[in-house]
């Protein structure tokens, strides 16, 4: 299952109130599967949405996997869950993963980075793998899309602005998945590449800002219209010789 990052990444904490003076916090807990709750049909699907009193938004079923959700409270069971629904997440599968499976059982979780390289499948494109098997039964399998060469954003846009806010990001997936950073800064701090590094020396690139692209975008354009310049300029030389 092929996911964005951005639409991989969900809050942990979804309720927080003060009571007495203190933080109390209730924390969001892995979604269920719809065989569990007893969803099999758009009908089943629409009564649990009203029960909470909420209303259908989606039901999804195909090969006797089913997907429910209520339009508020959005999606309420999936039988085929991503990795982010069971809430395992790049960096932390394990962990994630020993939650999710039963006492006793065998916890194998994948928790790596597919680099962009000239050889892959995917040659511009990073992705973060995770899974999880409860002693070899798969309850999620996710590729999640960390960078797009060929179309990253801009260092600005996405906070980076620095060496450190560059290693900050590099860091924040974990030790287990990146073990440093590259910052590359021009033109007086006005163009930044960030990259988070792996072992053997693999590289994902995060952002770069686009006046650097630009810049040899112009550059080439700026050649392109000397050389024309110089043909025309040649031909009215002969036209003139000619005459």
């Amino acid at each position: 299952m092929i996911k964005s990052l951005h639409s991989f990444i969900i809050a942990v904490i979804i309720i927080s109130v003060v009571q007495n003076g203190s933080l109390l916090v209730k924390a969001q807990t892995p979604l269920p599967s719809c065989a569990s709750v007893g969803v099999t049909s758009q009908f089943t699907c629409s009564t649990q949405c009203t029960e909470k009193g909420d209303a259908l938004l989606l039901f999804r079923g195909a090969n006797g996997s089913n997907e429910c959700s209520c339009s508020t409270g959005g999606k309420y069971c999936d039988d085929d869950p991503s990795c982010a629904d069971l809430l395992i997440f790049p960096g932390s599968a394990q962990q994630g993963c020993r939650s999710v499976c039963a006492s006793g059982t065998t916890v194998q979780a994948e928790d790596s980075v597919r680099y962009a390289t000239a050889t892959s499948a995917t040659p511009d494109q990073a992705y973060f793998v995770v899974s999880c098997r409860c002693s070899g039964v798969e309850q999620c399998s996710d590729s999640i899309l960390f960078s797009d060469r060929v179309d990253l954003p801009e260092c600005a846009d996405v906070s980076i602005t620095s060496q450190e806010t560059c290693q900050a990001k590099c860091e924040s997936y974990g030790s287990s998945l990146f073990l440093g950073f590259e910052y590359e800064s021009k033109n007086g701090g006005e163009v930044s590449i960030c990259s988070c590094t792996g072992a053997n020396g693999n590289t994902a690139q995060y952002c770069e800002d686009l006046d650097r692209r630009a810049v040899v975008n112009v550059s080439g354009a700026s050649s392109l219209f000397i050389m024309m310049a110089g043909v025309a300029t040649s031909l009215l030389v002969v036209m003139a010789m000619m005459i």
